[in-house]
């Protein structure tokens, strides 16, 4: 059987989030490689247990970092020099009067607290690593020592406080670290009782809401039976992290408490010096050493209580690559996407840095630096109050940093291991779901899951670190619309803008609105361009991260000063720049068919005018919109022409053969209502009737006179079937043709 879980409660008032854990050989805790107690135990130079006598923090003489001199009051020497009666611990961070530096994956002691140590003595390079030149003068006497494996190296024991259980008793410590020094195995922790004997057993039956965020005041009630009256060692537990082969859990703070309904916050806490938050995973009831059924819970984001001063602030950093490229745009874009987050926080890129060691100095520096041994990153804050004032980060120069689109299995990427490490830089704490007993809510999406490896990327914030971002800076408030993209200046009526507009949402600085979706109406503004010209095409855009993308507007009619409004709810409208829209043209291919048996190739190349009109006027009498003589060819048995160009749009057309300069023998035919496109159809303009050899729009008497006159001649205006003489058969299209008159309607 599993190990459920053991149930920690201990917390500090100092909240400050803390580092990726990574796998290298292994998994890597606080960007540091996970040391097992055999390596604790190898590693240090001595182990004892004992008591925290006193604990107290100071400024280096230079004021660039803070200090804590823990004195223990030693127990039992494990390893090392006995005989010691104390021992003086430094350790780097601490708080001195209102302020506060805090150095990642450094152990917290309380006065009082028991516990089991794993020291290395000082040296001048872990006190340099401390801002630390020389010894303390303050320090009792004898040499110092630091704790080794970082907040591995130190274990608290906690039985001695109601509703608290360590991993390890003191004497259990006692004996693992002895089987270690021994070359021993050590045996695995024993399960704790999940029911005991006698006791009703409390059953959860909901959580409500079983999504939320820790560390923001997010009440939850469970509900449930046999809860009972709550009792000293009575919590409700929430899952915070899976170590060995067990899931542990931190109690909440508990609002109410009856027989059916608990409730309660979703907590963090600092945890063997560590920085927790309650993470998914299982929420569980425990009451007199007995566990409720297993519920399961999303948190979304953990939350420290620390924040930069400032409504919207902006923290410029400054970084030091060391002399390698790559590392100052990995970085950068680490920083850009929490800056796309639409949160009022923003970090802004300040230049490079001289700096390569973590110290106050009133700059937020990201640098490389030799590191101690195992860690691969240390990040350190200072501040005051619950206000952050400062922080720097170094990444060790131990490990090989990738910068590249894809990480080598052997390296570590700067700008997914530097989103994580920003990411605590506002306060946002580790989460480590899954556990052991539900394998479902999964934290392992978010660049704030506390696990990663080598040769890993993780680049793109999870929707849950954007929340946890936006919650503790807030979010713009839309303010205002701004074309971000003007339409086309150049365009044609009816024919999409060549450049579409897009509108962004942005708030009263002129910032975009990344949390916006709000619904985008385009339209012309009144009193520009043509009166009556219409928007073609989809108005109304729903912004996308604050962005109204359109697509496929156009307008209608020809004009110029066109100039677009975007509106939308509660938003300042704006307006385009202006815009000019041309007419859309086109050529326009004619068909005809020709009438005589006996006409050549060459009788069907004749001069034809073509008239283009405003639809339903007479066509006789009425001034046309465009006139184009032209000469046809032969195509396919038929007469055919092209003219134009024309403005699209439909006409009444008009041809017949001759111009102004040469006289025709047809009548007009009329079409009415034709639709002309881009790439349309040609245009049948029917059968030509030949016979008007006056050319006056009627056959009749005259006419005959006239083929009379020139009966077996070559005269033009008698050889309508231009074979080059007057015969028989333009006498049958002349009396075929008897009486007719233009215009000859087309069907």
């Amino acid at each position: 059987m599993k190990r459920l879980g053991w149930l920690v409660t201990s917390s500090l008032s100092l909240g400050i989030a803390i580092a990726l854990v990574l796998g290298f050989g292994g998994d890597v805790s606080a960007l540091r490689l996970s040391m097992s107690l055999d390596e604790l135990a190898d590693g240090a130079d001595s182990i004892v247990v004992g008591t925290v006598a006193s604990s107290s923090s100071h400024w280096n003489t230079d004021h660039t970092s803070i200090y804590t001199e823990v004195v223990i009051s030693v127990e039992d020497t494990l390893k090392g020099p006995a005989g010691k009666n104390t021992m003086t611990i430094i350790v780097p961070g601490g708080k001195v009067g209102d302020s506060w530096q805090w150095v990642e994956d450094t152990p917290v002691f309380e006065a009082g607290e028991k516990v089991g140590l794993f020291l290395k003595e000082l040296n001048s390079g872990g006190l340099a690593r401390m801002g630390l030149e020389t010894m303390p003068q303050q320090l009792a006497a004898g040499s110092p020592s630091s704790v080794y494996g970082g907040s591995q190296g130190k274990l608290s024991f906690t039985e001695d406080k109601a509703g608290t259980r360590s991993r390890m008793s003191p004497n259990e410590f006692r004996q693992n670290v002895n089987l270690a020094l021994a070359g021993r195995p050590i045996p695995q922790e024993q399960s704790l009782p999940l029911v005991i004997e006698g006791a009703a057993a409390p059953t959860i039956s909901s959580i409500s809401p079983s999504t939320a965020s820790a560390g923001t005041n997010t009440l939850v009630t469970v509900s449930g039976s046999d809860f009972g009256t709550r009792g000293a060692n009575d919590h409700l537990a929430f899952y915070f992290k899976t170590s060995g082969d067990g899931d542990s859990y931190m109690a909440s703070q508990i609002v109410s408490w009856s027989d059916t309904q608990i409730e309660a916050y979703v907590p963090v806490a600092i945890i063997d010096g560590y920085p927790y938050s309650a993470a998914s995973g299982p929420v569980a009831v425990y009451k007199h050493g007995s566990w409720s059924n297993l519920t399961s819970f999303t948190v979304t984001f953990g939350y420290g209580q620390l924040k930069w001063a400032g409504a919207s602030p902006t923290l410029t950093y400054e970084v030091n690559e060391g002399g390698v490229p790559g590392r100052l745009a990995a970085v950068q874009s680490a920083a850009n996407s929490w800056n796309n987050a639409g949160a009022n926080f923003s970090f802004s890129y300040g230049g490079a840095t001289s700096a390569t060691t973590k110290s106050l100095n009133g700059e937020n520096e990201v640098l490389w630096q030799a590191l101690g041994t195992g860690i691969l990153g240390e990040a350190t804050m200072w501040g005051s109050g619950s206000t952050i004032t400062e922080c720097d980060f170094a990444f060790s120069t131990n490990f090989a940093w990738n910068t590249e689109s894809s990480c080598p299995s052997d390296q570590y990427d700067v700008q997914s291991i530097g989103a994580h490490e920003l990411g605590h830089w506002l306060c946002l704490r580790d989460l480590y779901g899954p556990s052991l007993q539900l394998p479902t809510p999964n934290d392992s999406t978010k660049v704030m899951y506390g696990y990663g490896g080598s040769g890993q990327t993780k680049r793109t914030l999870h929707a849950h670190d954007i929340a946890g971002i936006q919650w503790i800076y807030g979010v713009p408030s839309a303010q205002n619309l701004a074309f971000t993209t003007q339409p086309s200046s150049s365009n044609t009526a009816g024919t999409a803008f060549t450049t579409q507009p897009v509108v962004t949402v942005q708030d009263a600085s002129g910032n975009t609105v990344t949390t916006s979706t709000a619904a985008v109406t385009l339209g012309i503004t009144p009193g520009t361009g043509t009166e009556g010209a219409l928007l073609l095409g989809t108005k109304t855009v729903n912004a996308v991260n604050g962005i109204a993308t359109f697509s496929g507007l156009s307008i209608d009619l020809a004009g110029t000063g066109y100039t677009l409004t975007a509106a939308s709810s509660d938003l300042t409208s704006a307006n385009s720049d202006t815009l000019d829209v041309e007419e859309m043209t086109t050529d326009v291919d004619i068909l005809i068919t020709l009438q005589g048996f006996s006409r050549p190739e060459s009788g069907w190349v004749i001069p034809v005018t073509v008239k283009f009109f405003t639809p339903g006027v007479n066509v006789l009498t009425a001034t046309p919109l465009y006139t184009f003589p032209a000469m046809t060819n032969k195509v396919e048995g038929m007469a055919a022409c092209t003219v134009g160009p024309i403005p699209v749009g439909t006409y009444d057309i008009t041809l017949d053969s001759g111009t102004e300069v040469e006289s025709g023998t047809t009548l007009m035919n009329v079409q009415r209502g034709a639709v002309i496109a881009v790439s349309g159809m040609p245009v049948d303009m029917g059968t030509l009737l030949e016979g008007d050899a006056d050319n006056n729009g009627t056959i009749d008497v005259t006419d005959f006179g006239i083929f009379q006159t020139a009966f077996m001649s070559s005269d033009p205006a008698a050889d309508f079937d231009r074979n080059g003489i007057v015969d028989i058969s333009d006498f049958g299209l002349l009396a075929v043709n008897f009486m007719k008159t233009s215009p000859v309607e087309v069907p």
